[in-house]
């Protein structure tokens, strides 16, 4: 279970082409390389919900507080052409529960730039 404590939120809003760019609120500073983002998701019903996904590096996903994804797009991560450049590589199904549910995603950065960008995709 994701226990976060009493974080201090920052709002950041996302580009227009809806990549966030991390670094705007948290800058890589020696092994502070993690940072942690959310959002809520409202649901009419319980349904399985795709959401796809792109980030730089690597990026653990929670929902409602368990975690249900761990995904690595780092510097060759893929084959050896992958420049670690984020995309909508990944699609995961949330198990999304009537009424609020709370998206928390760990991005984590070794150099360069980090970012994450989500979308939901159409459900049944």
């Amino acid at each position: 279970m994701l226990a976060l404590g009493e974080i201090a939120w920052t709002r950041l809003d996302a580009e227009p082409s809806g990549l966030t760019n991390l670094s705007r609120a948290h800058p890589i500073t020696g092994d502070l390389n993690t940072v942690y983002v959310r959002t809520t998701i409202q649901s009419d019903r319980g349904r399985r919900q795709p959401l796809e996904l792109g980030f730089s590096d690597r990026a653990v996903v929670f929902l409602n507080g368990e975690r249900i994804y761990r995904g690595d797009d780092t510097y060759r991560s893929r084959d050896y052409r992958f420049l670690g450049s984020i995309g909508w590589y990944d699609t995961l199904y949330l198990p999304l529960v009537a009424g609020e549910n709370e998206l928390v995603v760990a991005v984590s950065e070794d150099f360069g730039g980090w970012g994450i960008q989500a979308r939901l995709g159409a459900g049944p």
